[in-house]
């Protein structure tokens, strides 16, 4: 099975293995709690997510992801909100060199992004 939508929050993620607890906004502002073995993933970030339906006995429903996919935003808000939440986390990552390497060297950031 397929969701997609909108990553709202990260409720929990272990470094060491990958495993993460999140909650996915989808249309109509329904929240579902994903779980798995996942790569880092963002806040606002559009993903799409392959699983199975589990029922925790303490947490209860949720959706056990085996993959994870980015999904390009394809609506004006949703472009708008990708660019701000990449552009924040740029510059939290890279400090003050960050508007930097915006302002004077775009060549570095595709090099990074590997454009």
């Amino acid at each position: 099975m397929i969701i997609v939508g909108i990553i709202s929050r990260i409720i929990y993620r272990n470094e060491a293995n990958g495993f993460t607890v999140l909650e996915l906004t989808s249309e109509g502002d329904t929240t579902t709690p994903v779980v798995g073995l996942l790569p880092p993933l963002n806040i606002g970030e559009r993903a799409e997510f392959e699983g199975d339906w589990t029922v925790h006995k303490t947490y209860g429903k949720q959706f056990k992801a085996a993959s994870v996919h980015s999904v390009e935003p394809n609506e004006i808000n949703a472009i708008i909100n990708y660019l701000y939440i990449t552009a924040t986390y740029f510059i939290w990552q890279f400090d003050y060199s960050g508007i930097k390497i915006i302002t004077f060297n775009i060549f570095h950031i595709q090099s990074l992004f590997l454009i």
